[in-house]
C-alpha cells in the first residue's frame, strides 16, 4: 500500500492492490447496494476502527454477529486476547 502525501483537504490518499476474487465480492455488493467498491471500502474501514476500539477499551469484550431468524448461531468477529500488552489508543497498536 502506498501513500501519497495530505490532500489540501486533509484527506490521504492510498493506492493498494485488491486481489481479483476480493474485488469480485465488493463489485458485487457493491451492486446490489447500487454505491460504488471505494464506498463500502470506507465502510469496512470504520467497522474496523469500532471493532479495535471495543478491542482495546473493553477487556476479555467479543464481538459477534447474530442473524435475525438464527438466536443460537454467533459468528465471532474478534475475542479479546491479553498479551500482556496495554493500548490507550490506536497509535499503540502493534502492527
Amino acid at each position: 500500500m502506498n501513500s501519497n502525501s495530505e490532500e489540501a483537504d486533509g484527506k490521504n490518499r492510498y493506492h493498494f492492490e485488491i486481489p481479483k476474487p476480493l474485488y469480485a465480492a465488493l463489485q458485487r455488493i457493491a451492486d446490489l447496494e447500487g454505491t460504488r467498491v471505494f464506498q463500502l471500502i470506507r465502510r469496512a474501514i470504520k467497522l474496523f476502527i469500532i471493532c479495535v476500539e471495543v478491542e482495546i477499551k473493553e477487556p476479555g469484550a467479543g464481538l459477534f454477529l447474530r442473524r435475525p431468524g438464527h438466536p443460537d448461531e454467533k459468528i465471532f468477529l474478534l475475542e479479546q486476547q491479553d498479551h500482556g500488552r496495554r493500548h490507550n489508543d490506536l497509535r499503540n497498536l502493534p502492527l
